[in-house]
């Protein structure tokens, strides 16, 4: 997989907030290397408006909610801790996907 990253050079952010972007991008990366059968997939973290603001998107098969259901009933919980991580944090985590139009997932929390 073809991968493009794009980080700032001088962001400053709280450790919590740090390891909480790590930790989605790494559950992230790791669902897009088991199940999207991406060609690529880029990675930016900027700061905007005072929020942190990562985003990863590819070029994969994509998902469906129903998929999302199956995956939720066969225990896997991988992706609801990552949302939950964000919003306690005060962030949100947005999922975007559609079969066949890859996935991009944002993430937003505040740096300070």
């Amino acid at each position: 997989t073809q991968t493009r990253l794009e980080l700032p050079s001088n962001m400053r952010l709280r450790q919590d907030r740090a390891s909480l972007i790590f930790r989605v991008a790494q559950e992230v990366l790791r669902n897009v290397a088991a199940h999207a059968d991406a060609k690529n997939v880029s990675v930016s973290l900027k700061e905007v408006n005072k929020m942190a603001v990562l985003r990863i998107a590819d070029d994969g098969k994509g998902f469906s909610q129903e998929d999302v259901a199956r995956r939720r009933a066969e225990g896997h919980v991988g992706t609801n801790a990552i949302v939950e991580l964000a919003e306690e944090a005060g962030g949100t985590l947005d999922i975007d996907s559609q079969p066949g139009n890859g996935t991009r997932v944002t993430l937003k929390v505040p740096t300070e």
